[in-house]
């Protein structure tokens, strides 16, 4: 019997791309008895987008299907997201071959969720019929697993998601960085679910303040975007390799989001694990893991918390004690952050 992971192919510092990473390093490091199947034969190939990819998504679920019409030797597979059509049908013909198969969920986006890309009516339906056939569902947090349709909350368990592989490669990885000369970093894909309009009128509001975004995509020829590139006070660092990627986050003071749309937020814990100060909107995910000082009900207050943090040590006005106070949490949180780890998810999934 044996235990599989089973994933689509990800773009390096996507969310997907962390998980899988993540996982590959804890099973490696753990001796965990897991495989590790992606999507692409060829695991060097990388795709923009998963569900944009039409050769990705054959290649997936054309991998997923032989996999498990061969499953005489597994025993438990753990999938990552929901978007899996055919396991339910697949999972009938292996109860009429008298075949037993535990699936896990990963589940990473649901398109029933809050704001998100991929929200057609059908889909929506379909995802919450192919959650049934699911044993267990790891879901990152309570703020996703209140989503979740009543019958399948029944079968879910909480696990936040590891930073492992950010955590061991930032350790590992040589940087000088003599001060932070990015005042506000913006960690997301430039769509907007990610608030890209609230994005704009911040940086429009503090023509002083230094903005940078870094983001695996292109940048898109939209209205939003032709209006962002005309803003002098920010700057681009798009498709980064790790290192640089690193070392922009390393440089940067305050970590910002605007989103619309976010279940575990990865790219502010990785910039608060070297020391960014994040600046998070009081929705979503945020309020769950982040103290209030550092949530934002507005723009307008979102604004008024990038003047203040980054006047925080140089303004004599700024009491001491509440110096000492949001650095305290600042430290408190950073340290949680680098402690989150996928060991026990994955000791879950294999010894159940």
């Amino acid at each position: 019997m044996m235990n599989v992971f089973f994933a689509p192919n990800a773009n390096p510092w996507t969310s997907f791309f962390e998980i899988l990473k993540s996982i590959e390093l804890v099973v490696s490091k753990e001796n965990l008895e897991i495989d590790f199947i992606t999507s692409a034969s060829n695991k060097n190939t990388v795709h923009q987008n998963f569900l944009d990819s039409e050769d990705d998504i054959h290649s997936y679920y054309t991998n997923l299907w032989e996999l498990l019409m061969n499953i005489e030797w597994i025993d438990k597979i753990l999938v990552l997201d929901f978007f899996t059509p055919w396991l339910d049908i697949l999972k009938y013909l292996l109860e009429i071959k008298q075949k037993k198969l535990k699936l896990w969920a990963l589940l990473h986006w649901w398109s029933f969720l809050e704001g998100d890309l991929y929200r057609w009516e059908w889909l929506v339906q379909a995802e919450k019929t192919w959650g049934i056939i699911y044993d267990v569902i790891y879901v990152p947090s309570q703020y996703l697993f209140e989503q979740l349709p009543r019958e399948l909350k029944k079968k879910a368990k909480i696990f936040p998601r590891g930073v492992d592989y950010f955590y061991d490669k930032y350790l590992n990885v040589s940087i000088e960085v003599k001060h932070k000369e990015i005042d506000v970093i913006f960690p997301h894909r430039l769509s907007n679910d990610k608030g890209l309009s609230d994005f704009i009128e911040i940086v429009k509001s503090l023509p002083d303040v230094k903005f940078a975004i870094t983001s695996f995509n292109e940048i898109e020829d939209n209205e939003d975007i032709k209006i962002l590139q005309q803003l002098k006070n920010c700057s681009y660092f798009i498709g980064q390799d790790d290192d640089h990627h690193i070392q922009t986050l390393q440089k940067s003071k305050i970590v910002l989001s605007c989103a619309y749309q976010e279940n575990f937020w990865y790219s502010i814990v990785k910039s608060v694990v070297v020391w960014a100060i994040p600046i998070v909107p009081q929705r979503l995910v945020y309020p769950e893991f982040f103290p209030k000082d550092f949530c934002y009900q507005w723009v307008v207050d979102a604004i008024k918390k990038i003047r203040y943090f980054l006047n925080l040590k140089k303004d004599t006005n700024i009491a001491l004690g509440d110096l000492w106070q949001i650095s305290w949490m600042f430290s408190q949180l950073s340290w949680m952050f680098s402690q989150l780890s996928f060991y026990p998810l994955l000791q879950d999934f294999y010894e159940l």
